[in-house]
This record gives C-alpha cells, structure tokens and sequence, in this order.
C-alpha cells in the first residue's frame, strides 16, 4: 500500500497518473494475476503483479511474461519481427547479428551475419559442421518414423555409420567429389558417364569404365605401373602402340606390332618373330613357285629360320641356286631337308654370308670347298626345304 504523499488503496493505475502520484519508497499490494497490483481503469484484469519471486504480467487474468532473477518466462507464443541473417528478430546485447530469424518459410539460425542453418521440412547447413560431443551416438539421423538409423557419428570410436547410398557431385581431378582432409585435390570422381577416376596432386592417374581399367602413360623415370621401393621401375606407354618397360628410370624393354627390342647390354636383346616371301635364285635364275613360305625368329644376333619353297618350272638362265632372307646376314648355315640333288653332292647344306644364302654341298674331295649348286644341278621341278640359322650385327 502507498502510504507517502496520498492513499492510492484502491485506485487503479490510471486514477495515480491521472492525479500525478509519485511514488518514493511506497509499497504496492503483491496483486494476482487476475487482479494486477497496478491495473487500467478500463481493464483492471490487465497490468503487473508480484508472484512471489519476480515481476509478472497478465492479460485478460491470465499470466502472460514472468520476470525473475535469472530467466524470463511466456506462457504465451513470443512474436517477433521476420529479422534477417544480418539482423535476426531474436538476437543478443552484445552480439545483435547473432540468433535466429523467419526464413521464407523457415527457420535460420546466423553467426555474424550470416546463415549457418535453415530448418524447414528439412535441415540445411551452411559451412563447417563439428560434432564435439564424445558419446557413441554424437551425431544421428533417423528415417521418418523412427525405423532405423541412416547415419550416426561415433565421436567415441571416430566412425561413422551410414545406411544407404551416398551422392555426391561429379567433381574433377583437382577438385575430387571423395578427398581428403589433408590432401583436396586427391581422391575420386566422375569423369564423365560410367566412368569413375582417381586423382593425385590434381592430376588424373587412372579411370575404369566398361572397357577396364586404363591409366596414365606414365615416363621411364615415372612408370604408369611401378613398386613401392622402386618407383623408377616398370612399365609405361612409350609413344602410341609401343609400350615399354623400364629400370632404374631407363628404358630397357619395347614391345609393338612387330616384336619385342631390348636395348644393348640387356641378357636378351633383340627378339623378333615374322615371315617372309622367299625369292629362289640369285637374281639372274628364277622359278615359277607356287609355295614361297619363310618364317623366322631373331633373338637378339641371331635369326633362326625356315623356308618351304615349291616349284613348277624354271627360266633358262644359267648361275648359281641362292634365296633371300629376312634381314641382311653376316655368316651363318642351313640343313637341307627336302631337295633332289645330283649323285656328286656331298653333304649338301646352305652357307650364309653377306652376299647371301647359297645353296650347294662341301666337297669333301678338295679339302671342304663349298660347291654352288647351279640351275642345271636342280629339278625343272622341285621342292626345297631348309632349317637354319645365321648371325646379324
């Protein structure tokens, strides 16, 4: 009750204004909230009351807002402006861009001024996301109607639990859609429809699509497909159609359509497998063949070979009996396993030398001279077969 100045036992807020009361230490009834200690004239179930512990409001004898010592309290829906991420209707004193404000439809939630989140039919995040809550189920969400987990963050354990399929964006080799923390541009992403790629240090190593599996052409000091403790060692794409093998970051090795070539100082060398058509004579003889086969194989300085020539008739030019070869030769010898040959050859055979390969026989008679066989020493009709082998440089 105020008891300073002038009885105010009774009067409403409106009667005190209206008198001009002022009031210096006076002491107001505690009120209810349907009769407020100070109420209007024309409303006296509206105005302020104490409730034991703190200041409330009432509206209509109903209790609306209650302030006390450590929180303020609605018994109603608060209302507040829309706000903005800048300006948020529901802010702080030393912080007025940060809080929550009306997003189309939504809510957001901003921290200096900028969105962080928006919960509507479902909940987006903007930025950096941390769970630091140390609990096996930190993080979680859950199918509508709480049927089962479909992700959930393990901060005890550092795992994370997903059910599902992931999607993410295509992503390129400097910006993989999977990578990591650490390292951005390493990793994996789409490089276009059915095809998945890695990365490293942004560029792309490797893909598999429908075909297979395809990778860089790598170098001889960096090899598509090498070791681990030897990464100057192995295999790469030395130009197109050639691919090559390496050590020690040198090419060692090439294989194409042709064969396979070593380079100098290796076990090998050379190894080339082929055929040719055989020529039967030596240039001032010829025969009409109806089989000319020759097949071959160089491994490194040597060529192993073999011809089956069939003829029907011969020119009338005289010389000696010779046939090409694959490649020019140094020295080297054939077998003769198929030829009608006069009853004076000897040890008939096939010598090999630069000019050639000569048909003929060793005359054991004259100290081991080779014979050439000539047209006239030969069948009108015939078949030759010979195996051998000689020397390249």
């Amino acid at each position: 009750m105020a008891t300073i100045g002038k009885s105010v036992t009774g009067q409403t807020l409106q009667d005190i204004i209206d008198d001009r009361v002022t009031f210096v230490g006076t002491n107001l009834a505690d009120g209810s909230a349907a009769a407020p200690s100070l109420a209007y004239s024309t409303d006296n179930t509206t105005g302020l009351f104490h409730d034991g512990v703190g200041v409330s409001t009432s509206v209509s004898g109903v209790k609306r807002v209650g302030v006390y010592a450590d929180e303020t309290t609605f018994s109603e829906p608060l209302r507040g402006p829309d706000g903005t991420a800048s300006l948020p209707a529901f802010s702080f004193d030393t912080a007025n861009d940060v809080g929550v404000y009306y997003d189309s439809g939504s809510v957001s939630i901003a921290t200096a001024g900028v969105k962080r989140a928006k919960i509507g039919s479902r909940i987006e995040t903007y930025g950096r996301t941390a769970v630091e809550d140390t609990n096996v189920e930190a993080f979680m969400i859950r199918k509508d109607g709480d049927t089962g987990d479909v992700l959930v963050v393990d901060s005890v354990n550092n795992t994370l639990t997903m059910v599902g399929e992931i999607y993410a964006g295509a992503g390129t080799a400097s910006a993989p859609a999977f990578s990591f923390t650490s390292d951005s541009n390493s990793g994996f992403y789409s490089d276009g429809q059915n095809v998945v790629a890695i990365s490293t240090g942004g560029n792309m190593k490797a893909c598999y699509d429908d075909s297979g599996t395809a990778v860089v052409d790598g170098t001889a000091s960096n090899p598509s497909y090498g070791f681990i403790s030897d990464r100057d060692t192995g295999m790469y794409l030395s130009t197109e159609g050639v691919c090559a093998v390496a050590t020690a970051g040198s090419t060692a090795t090439t294989f194409n359509s042709s064969g396979v070539s070593l380079n100098a100082g290796t076990t090998l060398g050379t190894y080339i497998e082929g055929t040719w058509t055989v020529a039967l004579g030596d240039g001032t003889i010829n025969f009409v063949a109806s089989t000319n086969d020759g097949v071959y194989t160089r491994i490194g300085n040597i060529v192993h070979f073999s011809i089956h020539v069939v003829w029907t008739s011969q020119n009338s030019a005289s010389g000696n009996i010779g046939f090409t070869l694959p490649t020019a030769a140094t020295e080297g010898y054939g077998i003769i396993h198929a030829l009608n040959l006069p009853p004076s050859g000897d040890n008939p055979m096939v010598e090999i030398d630069s000019s050639g390969a000569r048909v003929g026989y060793y005359d054991g008679k004259s100290s081991g001279v080779f014979v050439d066989y000539t047209e006239s020493d030969l069948d009108a009709a015939d078949t030759l077969k010979v195996h051998g082998a000689y020397f390249v440089t």
